[in-house]
């Protein structure tokens, strides 16, 4: 891999600046203000997150995806007070349903909250294996159809 003088990865600066453009993806900098719901991380080890995490965590839910093989660690933090399980709950609210009556499908540990409000949690078995732990049900992976596989089950197709 081509590194620039300063010792980086030419071609990740590269892909970088195509996917900020391609993705509308700004610089802190340029926010002003406006309140952050969830935010997307690498991270060169999780040694590097610990501060991080401590400073952050009253407020985000840091949400760890894993190390690739380089162990460039990826994550989310994703703001406490509009994760996926009180998104669940809202939505049930302004449907008037009952939150017993919910299905949900998730595959990794942004899905967390989700998967412990439904009523019904499905996870996909090349999901995180925490959130396997938290499932109802574990359907196929998505390389073996487990959507479909999972509709059916639940009678959710014809």
């Amino acid at each position: 891999m081509a590194s620039n003088e300063t010792g980086a990865n030419s071609e990740l600066i590269r892909w970088r600046k195509q996917i900020e453009k391609s993705l509308n993806i700004l610089p802190m900098q340029d926010y002003q203000g406006q309140p952050a719901y969830k935010i997307v991380f690498m991270s060169p080890s999780m040694e590097a997150m610990e501060t991080p995490t401590r400073e952050l965590e009253q407020d985000f839910n840091v949400c760890i995806q894993g190390a690739d093989q380089f162990g460039i660690v990826n994550g989310e933090l994703i703001n406490r007070q509009f994760d996926k399980g009180r998104a669940v709950l809202r939505v049930c609210e302004a449907l008037g349903m009952d939150v017993n009556d919910t299905i949900g499908f998730g595959d990794s540990m942004n899905d967390l909250e989700m998967i412990e409000t439904v009523g019904y949690g499905v996870v996909m078995a090349n999901g995180s294996p925490v959130l396997k732990e938290k499932a109802d049900y574990v359907c196929p992976s998505v390389t073996e159809d487990g959507l479909a596989q999972a509709f059916k089950k639940l009678g959710l197709l014809d």
